[in-house]
């Protein structure tokens, strides 16, 4: 296991500096940050029971560009979605995943995107003035999440569906802001 971690973080480091030759033939900064804010539109947490009321997910996500068109990032995520609000039951979400996005240049200021992230999903159940007594076991489960979208310019707009298991999946759409990562 330390090997093949010495081994990954070697190859990894290789090629950033590697990557650094093409700098001058890069259109945009290698470094940025999305952060991104939305709704959650589906969730399976409880199919045969209350309707889901009201949900709300915040992300921000560091990233680093491998080129113009491949980004590599590290996701940290927290989603709440409500199904009754007095008294209030709910799921709060939390995920760490690492990320890749291909981006496809259409010109300099419009880039639309496919990605996937791969990494750690915790979730626990939230009940409020109520007689449940079940409240905050955290599950951790390991879980994905493709996704697609666009940037313009700093804006940036995505639909991404988080599969974590029959309890916690959830699709989300999201807009945010771009910062830094912009034209060189």
């Amino acid at each position: 296991m330390k090997k093949s971690f010495s081994i990954l973080t070697a190859c990894l480091l290789g090629l950033i500096i590697s990557n650094q030759s093409f700098a001058g033939d890069r259109v945009y900064k290698a470094f940025k940050v999305d952060v991104s804010a939305g709704y959650v539109f589906s969730s399976y947490v409880f199919p045969s029971g209350p309707k889901q009321k009201a949900a709300l997910v915040i992300s921000i996500e560091p990233k680093y560009g491998i080129t113009d068109n491949i980004w590599l990032g590290l996701r940290l995520e927290g989603a709440v979605v409500a199904y009754q609000i007095d008294p209030f039951v709910g799921l709060g979400i939390s995920s760490q995943l690492l990320t890749g996005d291909y981006s496809y240049m259409v010109n300099k200021d419009f880039r639309p995107f496919a990605g996937l992230g791969v990494g750690n999903y915790s979730y626990f159940a939230i009940y409020k003035n109520s007689d449940i007594d079940e409240s905050n076991k955290t599950i951790s489960k390991i879980g994905f999440c493709p996704r697609i979208g666009f940037e313009y310019q700093h804006f940036r707009m995505s639909f991404e569906y988080n599969a974590v298991s029959e309890v916690a999946s959830y699709s989300a759409i999201k807009i945010g802001a771009v910062i830094g990562g912009g034209k060189k």
